[in-house]
C-alpha cells in the first residue's frame, strides 16, 4: 500500500471498520489478526494508520512520519551543505538509503540521520559512452556502503574503464548547494575484495 507521498507502507489490514475507514496497523507487539479492533491494537503497542480506498489518510499517535517537503529534501539540503548522511532506524538499528519516512526493514517511523563511514565497495558498474564534445565517457556504479545500503553514483579519479566490481571506494561530496552530488573515489590502502 502507498501513502499520499508514494511511500510504501508495510502494514497488515485488520478486518474491522470504523466509519468510512479501514483500520491498518503496523506490525508491532500485538497480533494484527482478524477481529482486533482499533483500541486493542493501540493497547498492544501498534501504530494505527487509517486508509480510505487504498490511500493513507491519517496516522494516530504522537507523530506523523514527516511534515514538510519530505526526507529526500532533507538529504539534498545536507548534501548541499557538504554533509553525506543516510538514515538509520531507531527500532531495528539498520541503515537504509534512499531517504524514506518509514524504515523499510521494520516499518517504524523513528528514523534519524546519521553520518556513515563513507567507505564502500563497487557492487556493479557500467560505462556510458558519449562523444568527446559532449563530455566523453563516464561510469555509473552501484556502491554498497560498509553500513549495508546500496546507492547509485559514479567513481571519479580514474577512467571509466578502470572501475571494476570489488573496488574499494570512499565517498565525497562534489559541488555545493543545489549542484552538490555524491561521488566516490578509489580508497587509498584498502585493497580490493575481488
Amino acid at each position: 500500500m502507498m501513502d499520499d507521498f508514494g511511500w510504501r507502507i508495510p502494514a497488515a489490514i485488520v478486518r474491522c471498520a470504523r466509519g468510512d475507514y479501514n483500520v491498518i496497523v503496523r506490525l508491532g507487539r500485538g497480533d494484527p489478526g482478524q477481529g482486533m479492533d482499533e483500541a486493542a491494537a493501540r493497547t498492544a503497542g501498534n501504530r494505527i494508520v487509517k486508509a480510505e480506498k487504498g490511500r493513507i489518510m491519517a496516522a494516530s499517535g504522537s507523530r506523523q512520519p514527516f511534515s514538510g517537503p519530505g526526507p529526500d529534501h532533507s538529504f539534498r539540503q545536507k548534501l548541499g551543505a557538504g554533509r553525506f548522511e543516510i538514515q538509520r532506524c531507531a527500532a531495528c538499528s539498520r541503515y537504509f538509503f534512499y531517504p524514506r519516512a518509514l524504515c523499510p526493514h521494520c516499518g517504524a517511523p523513528d528514523v534519524a540521520w546519521a553520518a556513515p563511514s563513507g567507505r564502500g565497495t563497487v557492487y556493479s558498474t557500467t560505462v556510458v559512452r558519449r562523444k568527446p564534445e559532449q563530455g566523453g565517457d563516464y561510469n555509473v556504479a552501484i556502491i554498497e556502503l560498509d553500513e549495508g545500503p546500496r546507492l547509485m553514483s559514479r567513481v571519479e579519479g580514474m577512467s571509466p574503464e578502470q572501475v571494476r566490481i570489488g573496488l574499494q571506494v570512499t565517498a565525497r561530496v562534489s559541488g555545493a548547494g543545489e549542484n552538490a552530488v555524491l561521488v566516490f573515489v578509489p580508497a587509498a590502502g584498502r585493497g580490493d575484495h575481488a
